[in-house]
């Protein structure tokens, strides 16, 4: 585990934004990295480092081994559920999985994500993103508006969509071919007929499959 290999000098709290440098031969695709972090954690940092050598691990030993252990006691420490009600449980990869979720909500650049999520390819960055309800109801409300001539268009093409459907069916039942569907050549026009006068002006031709 990374944070197993930490030591003083790992940290530059002097640059903008701070960083932690984790070796080559500890980072997960065996290159070093520089990762920044914010002015939040940069605050919590001397704490951890302040009166020890820089060279010397700042967690030595092998506590990641018991990782899962200790985060379960810290979670009853801090009131929160290990499992949730959905069965997810809070391990250190669900961490992560939550570090990345919120950098892809608040980057304005996916790739932005992948570069901070130390990620190899964005496959990667979105298999560890996990957006909630609201943020996908937020997503979808903040659509803009359809144009009003997009809706008018929209409504006209539906009525048309309901009168053709409404003359299929009525063909359908008739079973037989509307006279004025020869007459006029216009379903419309044949339509207009039966609405003006409450007529139907159905006639069964002879049998021709209709």
């Amino acid at each position: 585990m990374p944070a197993a290999s930490l030591m003083p000098n790992s940290f530059d709290l002097t640059s903008d934004p701070a960083t932690v440098t984790v070796a080559a031969s500890v980072s997960k695709h065996r290159k070093k990295d520089v990762a920044p972090f914010g002015k939040d954690v940069a605050k919590l940092v001397p704490r951890f480092i302040e009166g020890k050598p820089p060279e010397e691990k700042l967690w030595p030993g092998r506590w990641f081994r018991r990782a899962a252990e200790i985060l379960r006691v810290d979670c009853v420490v801090a009131v929160v559920e290990y499992v949730d009600r959905q069965g997810q449980i809070l391990d250190f990869h669900a961490l992560r999985h939550g570090y990345v979720t919120t950098l892809m909500a608040v980057a304005d650049n996916p790739k932005t994500a992948q570069e901070l999520a130390r990620h190899s390819t964005m496959s990667l960055t979105l298999g560890d993103t996990h957006p909630g309800g609201q943020a996908i109801a937020d997503t979808v409300n903040a659509m803009p508006p359809l144009p009003e001539s997009v809706w008018d268009a929209g409504q006209q093409r539906l009525s048309l969509a309901r009168n053709g459907m409404f003359m299929r069916r009525f063909m359908y039942l008739s079973g037989a071919r509307w006279r004025c569907l020869a007459v006029s050549g216009n379903a419309w026009r044949c339509l207009a007929i039966v609405a003006e006068t409450g007529i139907e002006p159905v006639q069964r031709l002879p049998s021709a499959g209709f």
